[in-house]
């Protein structure tokens, strides 16, 4: 799989969600 990283940032509902379905999916992911 790809590597992923996802820039959040502290209460971003869209950023919530992305990272939620990240998870959902077992992807293997790096939260900036």
């Amino acid at each position: 799989m790809a590597k992923v990283t996802i820039y959040t940032r502290q209460f971003c509902p869209y950023c919530t969600r992305a990272v939620a379905l990240l998870k959902e999916k077992g992807a293997d992911f790096k939260e900036i």
